[in-house]
C-alpha cells in the first residue's frame, strides 16, 4: 500500500551540475556547457542587496549545442523575482536584442516567477538575450535570481479533483454499486512561460485500486462504479505536454459495508409454536463486540495486498484423495525489509468473507511467506475414505456458512468470519458447533491454531489462504479475505466503519408490540413468516434483511381404534424435536406396556385388558399435551349351556349371547341336522348337539365357539295300570312317570275301602309294594305347586 502525496517531478536534476553565477552587469555573451554547467544570472547586485536605479544592462546566454536554453525564476528552481514598479526585464529569442522579443516581465505580473525557453528551430542559435532597465528614481528592489540551463524547464501547475457525489471531510462516502464521477480541475499558473500547457495536451492517468485504469489526453472526467465494500485511494497522475512536469493528486472513496445481521438472527427463536410470541431485536450500535442487534462491519482501504480476491470453491465430485486445494494469495511489500512477526498479537485478525453449502468437508488454513501454517478451522474428521489434510477436526456436517445458493449454483450471500486470538464473542468453530442452527453466524472466532506459530516469519511476501474441499455435492465462494495487523506495526492501514442512523421494521399484522427497534410478533398461522428490518447508515445507504420465523404446526396424533388383540400404536406427525408419553387405563387392574421411538413420534402398545385407554403426548418444544383414546376391543362371546333337557311338550331356544360394547359380530348356529342359522335365536326341536360360532367383525381374527347337548324327557305324571311285584324285573316297582321332575311331591296309595296303604314325600319310584295283595288300588299325587293327579292300578301276583 503506497503513501502518496502531491509532488512535482523534475527531470533535470539541477543540483548535480556545476552552477556558474553571473550578474547581468557582466554583459557580453556567456556560453554554457550543457553537459556540466548551469548558469545563475542575477541582477547587478549579486550579494542580495538592491540593484541601483537607472541601470540598463544586456547579456546573452547561449548553449554549446543546439538544445536551446531556459531562463527560470521559479522558486521551485531556486529563483525569485522582485522588481520595483516601472522596472522591467526584456528577453529576446536570439543572440542579441534585435532578435524577436519573447516578453517583458515586471513585478506586477510576474512576482511569482516565470520561465522562458528559446524556440528551436525558429531560433537556430538557441540563445536568449536579457535586457534589464531600471528607472532613474530612487526606488529599487532586491532584483532577481534565476537559473539558466540547457533544454526546457518543467513548468509547475496545480490540480484538484472534484466529484459527484462530493467529498465531505476528505472522503466520498457511497453505497455499494454506486457510481462516482471524478472531474480534474487544473490550473496552469504559468502557461506560456516557457511552453504552452493545456488539458488537451496533458496526459491523464486515473488509477483505481480495484485494478481499473483510465488514461488518455484531456481525460479530465471519468465515472466508475464501486461494487465492493472497501476504501479506495483514487490517484490521478497528470503529465503536461513537455512530459517534464507531472503531478499526482488523490481523493478517497469509502464504500458502505453490508451490516452484520447475525445479532438480529441470533437474538430470537427462529422456530416457535402456534400462538406463541417471538421477540425480534434490531438495535443499532457501533460496538462490534455486541452479539445482538444490527452490527456495522468494519472495512479498510484497498492497497498493497492486504485483501485477497474472489475464490470459487467448486463441487469436487466424490470424496477426494487427496482433497482438492484452493488458494488465494495476498502479496505484501509495504513493511520495512526484514520486519518479522514478533508477537501473536501482531496479527489482530484474519477475516474471511465466504459462503459454503456444507461446512463439514472444509479445512481452512493460512500460510505465511516462510511456509509456516496456522489452521483457522478444521470441520472434516476424515469420514469416508479421505483422511483430509489436517489431523483431527470436528464434524461440521451440513451447516451452512453464509447464505449459499442451495440447491443451485452461483454466489450467495457471504458472512464475514474473523479469526482473532482476542475473540470474546465466540470460541473456536468446534467449541461453538453445538449452538449453531442451520448457518454458522458471522462474527469473531478463536482460530483453531496458534497465531504465535507465525513468530519469526517475515511480513513482506506472499500470504496464502488455503481451503481443502474433501467431499463433493457442495460448493461455495470466498469473496475476499484480509489480514489485519496491529496498527502499531502496520505502516499502511487505514480502517473505517460506518454507523447506523436509523432502523425500522416493515409493518406486519402479526406484530403485537412495536418498540421501534424491538418488535414482538405472534403469528396466527403455521409456516414461514417473513419480517423485514431496514437500516440506514451515515453514508446514506439503506439495507434490509428478511428474518424468517417458522411457526410449527401442532402435532397430530393418529391411531387405529378400536385396536385388536390388545395391541395398538400411535403415530405423531409434525414432531419438531421430541416428546414423551403418559396414559390413563380404564380401571385399576389394567395396564399398558409402551415402547416409544427415540424422539417419541411413534409408540407400540400392549395392554393386559380390553377397554378405553387415554394416551397423552407431551411435546417438549412447545410443552403442550395432545391426547387420543384407543379402545382395545374385547373378544366376542359364545357361551351355551353344556346340556339342556326339557320336558316333552316344552320349548327351548338357543340365543346369541349379549356381546361386549364397542364391537360388532357375525354368528351362525349349527343344528343337529347340520342345518345352519344366522338368526339371533334358534328353537331346539330335536335332540342332539347345537353349536354357536361367533366372529368379531371389528377384529376378524377374534372368534368364539361353544356347543350344547339338547334332549327331551317325559314330565307328565302317569303310571301303569297293572304292576306285578314278583321280582322278575318287570313292573316290580310302583312307577310314576315324571315324578322325578317334581321334587317335593307327596304320593299316597289307598285300598278299595279308602284305607291308606302308602304315603311318601319326594317319592323316587322305589316302592316294591311288598305288602300289597292282589287287587285294585287308588293313588293321589300332590305336586308342590298344589296340582293333584289321581288314578288307579291293579296288583297281580302270579
Amino acid at each position: 500500500m503506497r503513501n502518496l502525496k502531491t509532488f512535482i517531478v523534475l527531470l533535470f536534476i539541477i543540483c548535480s551540475l556545476q552552477v556558474m553565477a553571473q550578474p547581468i552587469s557582466t554583459g557580453g555573451t556567456i556560453t554554457i556547457n550543457c553537459d556540466t554547467q548551469t548558469l545563475n544570472i542575477t541582477d547587478s547586485n549579486a550579494d542580495g542587496d538592491n540593484y541601483a536605479p537607472g541601470e540598463n544592462f544586456e547579456i546573452t546566454i547561449c548553449p554549446d549545442g543546439g538544445n536551446g536554453v531556459t531562463f527560470s525564476t521559479f522558486a521551485e528552481d531556486g529563483g525569485f523575482f522582485d522588481l520595483a514598479p516601472g522596472d522591467q526585464l526584456f528577453i529576446y529569442d536570439g543572440d542579441n536584442s534585435s532578435a524577436p522579443l519573447i516578453g517583458v516581465y515586471d513585478d506586477a505580473s510576474n512576482a511569482t516567477g516565470f520561465a522562458v525557453t528559446s524556440t528551436i528551430p525558429n531560433n537556430p542559435t538557441g540563445c536568449l538575450t536579457l535586457v534589464f532597465i531600471s528607472t532613474a528614481g530612487s526606488a529599487t528592489a532586491t532584483g532577481w535570481a534565476s537559473f539558466i540551463f540547457c533544454g526546457t524547464v518543467p513548468i509547475p501547475f496545480e490540480a484538484t479533483i472534484t466529484s459527484d457525489p462530493a467529498d465531505v471531510d476528505g472522503y466520498i462516502d457511497i453505497c455499494q454499486g454506486d457510481m462516482v464521477t471524478f472531474t480534474a480541475i487544473t490550473d496552469y499558473l504559468y502557461n506560456g512561460q516557457g511552453y504552452d500547457q493545456s488539458d488537451e495536451t496533458s496526459y491523464f492517468i486515473w488509477d483505481i485500486p480495484d485494478g481499473t485504469t483510465f488514461e488518455g489526453y484531456g481525460l479530465t472526467e471519468i465515472s466508475h462504479t464501486f461494487p465492493d465494500p472497501f476504501g479506495y485511494l483514487i490517484e490521478l497522475t497528470i503529465t503536461d505536454t513537455s512530459e517534464l512536469s507531472t503531478i499526482v493528486v488523490e481523493i478517497k472513496v469509502r464504500v458502505s459495508t453490508t451490516p452484520n445481521w447475525s445479532g438480529v438472527l441470533s437474538a430470537f427463536q427462529d422456530t416457535i409454536c402456534i400462538d406463541n410470541t417471538s421477540t425480534l431485536i434490531a438495535g443499532i450500535t457501533p460496538d462490534t463486540s455486541q452479539s445482538f442487534g444490527v452490527l456495522a462491519n468494519p472495512s479498510a482501504f484497498v492497497g498493497g495486498g492486504f485483501f485477497g480476491e474472489l475464490l470459487f470453491l467448486p463441487d469436487g465430485g466424490a470424496v477426494q484423495v487427496p482433497p482438492d486445494l484452493y488458494e488465494t494469495v495476498i502479496d505484501i511489500d509495504d513493511f520495512p525489509v526484514g520486519q518479522n512477526i514478533e508477537n501473536a498479537s501482531d496479527i489482530v485478525a484474519i477475516c474471511v468473507t465466504m459462503e459454503h453449502s456444507f461446512s463439514g468437508d472444509l479445512e481452512l488454513w493460512v500460510q505465511c511467506p516462510d511456509g509456516t501454517e496456522v489452521v483457522l478451522f478444521d470441520a472434516y474428521t476424515g469420514q469416508g475414505t479421505g483422511p483430509g489434510i489436517i489431523p483431527g477436526g470436528y464434524t461440521g456436517g451440513g451447516t451452512f456458512m453464509g447464505e449459499p445458493v442451495d440447491p443451485g449454483t452461483g454466489p450467495g450471500v457471504g458472512y464475514t468470519y474473523c479469526f482473532t486470538p482476542s475473540s470474546t464473542q465466540f470460541g473456536t468453530f468446534e467449541q461453538e458447533e453445538a449452538s449453531w442452527g442451520t448457518t454458522i453466524p458471522a462474527g469473531d472466532y478463536l482460530p483453531m491454531g496458534d497465531f504465535g506459530d507465525f513468530i519469526g516469519c517475515e511480513i513482506n511476501g506472499p500470504w496464502t489462504l488455503i481451503a481443502a474441499d474433501n467431499w463433493g455435492a457442495d460448493d461455495g465462494y470466498i469473496f475476499n479475505w484480509s489480514i489485519i495487523f496491529d496498527p502499531t506495526i502496520d505502516p499502511t492501514v487505514e480502517n473505517y466503519s460506518p454507523y447506523f442512523t436509523d432502523v425500522w421494521w416493515d409493518d406486519d399484522p402479526s406484530v403485537i408490540v412495536d418498540n421501534d427497534t424491538l418488535i414482538v410478533v405472534q403469528p396466527t398461522s403455521v409456516g414461514d413468516h417473513e419480517y423485514v428490518v431496514n437500516v440506514v447508515d451515515n453514508f446514506g445507504c439503506q439495507y434490509d434483511t428478511t428474518v424468517v420465523l417458522h411457526v410449527l404446526p401442532e402435532p397430530v396424533l393418529s391411531t387405529i381404534t378400536p385396536a385388536c388383540y390388545l395391541e395398538g400404536s400411535v403415530d405423531v406427525s409434525n414432531v419438531y424435536q421430541s416428546g414423551f408419553w403418559n396414559y390413563t387405563p380404564p380401571n385399576d387392574t389394567s395396564f399398558a406396556a409402551i415402547v416409544p421411538t427415540a424422539n417419541g413420534d411413534h409408540i407400540d402398545i400392549t395392554v393386559n385388558l380390553p377397554g378405553n385407554y387415554n394416551y397423552v403426548y407431551t411435546d417438549v418444544f412447545c410443552m403442550r399435551d395432545y391426547s387420543t383414546d384407543i379402545f382395545f376391543a374385547p373378544p366376542p362371546i359364545a357361551d351355551l349351556q353344556d346340556t339342556v333337557i326339557i320336558c316333552l311338550g316344552e320349548e327351548f331356544f338357543y340365543e346369541l349371547n349379549d356381546q361386549p360394547d364397542g364391537i360388532s359380530v357375525s354368528h351362525v348356529f349349527t343344528l343337529p341336522s347340520a342345518m345352519v342359522s344366522s338368526s339371533p335365536e334358534v328353537l331346539a326341536d330335536s335332540p342332539g348337539f347345537y353349536s354357536l360360532f361367533v366372529s368379531s367383525i371389528t377384529c376378524p381374527d377374534d372368534q368364539a365357539f361353544d356347543q350344547s347337548f339338547f334332549d327331551f324327557k317325559p314330565c307328565e305324571i302317569e303310571t301303569y295300570n297293572i304292576f306285578t311285584p314278583n321280582e322278575d324285573g318287570t313292573n316290580d316297582v310302583f312307577y310314576i312317570q315324571g315324578i322325578e321332575e317334581h321334587p317335593g311331591s307327596v304320593v299316597e296309595v289307598y285300598n278299595r275301602w279308602g284305607g291308606i296303604v302308602f304315603s311318601k314325600l319326594n317319592y323316587r319310584n322305589d316302592w316294591l309294594m311288598e305288602d300289597l295283595s292282589e287287587g285294585t288300588y287308588y293313588f293321589v299325587v300332590v305336586l308342590r305347586n298344589g296340582e293333584s293327579h289321581t288314578g288307579d292300578f291293579t296288583v297281580v301276583r302270579d
